[in-house]
């Protein structure tokens, strides 16, 4: 075994000590639930969630997330707080387009246009159509999971229907429950 030159000792576990002890672990929900709201508010705006909890007295990125996988009524705030955000960002992206790139003047005092303030302006555009794009998936992959894999045609379509059913008859029903009694006629066998 090596030795420890003096003065060196290794830690007694391998994970690194809490960032700040003075953070309550046993918040109760309504104190949670006012720091999930301020931070997804930020979220929308824009911020990223690694730097809004480097801040003090915000839970540090696992602990928020923990109260996301726990609490389903915080990881929807989330998740909306996400689409929200597709909104700024193509504002941001349109802001972007419409920056000046800029010049410099060449030996004979012509104005030219610097490539490479060019190549950062279009890696910055693209950056944020990435993201928006990223996040734009997102909404679909939730709005598919919460409509059972339906299309988006066929989705577009069933609230449609449903909308109409529910005016004529003024009962309300799910979008599964109403797609499965939309459909039952086509899924029975003929009769001979």
């Amino acid at each position: 075994m090596k030795e420890q030159p003096a003065g060196t000792e290794q830690p007694t576990h391998p994970f690194p000590k809490p960032r700040r002890k003075d953070t309550p672990h046993n918040l109760s929900r309504e104190i949670k639930n006012d720091i999930v709201l301020h931070i997804c508010e930020r979220i929308a705006e824009g911020e990223f969630l690694i730097n809004i909890t480097r801040e003090e007295n915000m839970p540090c990125p696992s602990t928020f997330r923990n109260w996301l996988r726990h609490d389903g009524d915080f990881a929807s705030i989330y998740n909306d707080s996400l689409i929200d955000r597709i909104e700024s960002l193509q504002a941001e992206t349109i802001k972007a387009t419409r920056e000046p790139v800029s010049t410099y003047k060449d030996s004979k005092d012509n104005q030219r246009v610097d490539p490479g303030a060019v190549s950062i302006h279009n890696a910055r555009i693209r950056t944020l159509q990435w993201l928006t794009n990223a996040l734009i998936a997102r909404q679909r992959e939730q709005v598919q999971d919460r409509n059972g894999n339906i299309p988006p045609m066929m989705l577009s379509y069933l609230i449609d229907e449903k909308l109409k059913h529910e005016k004529a008859t003024g009962q309300i029903l799910p979008l599964l429950a109403f797609k499965d009694e939309y459909f039952r006629d086509f899924a029975q066998p003929p009769l001979d």
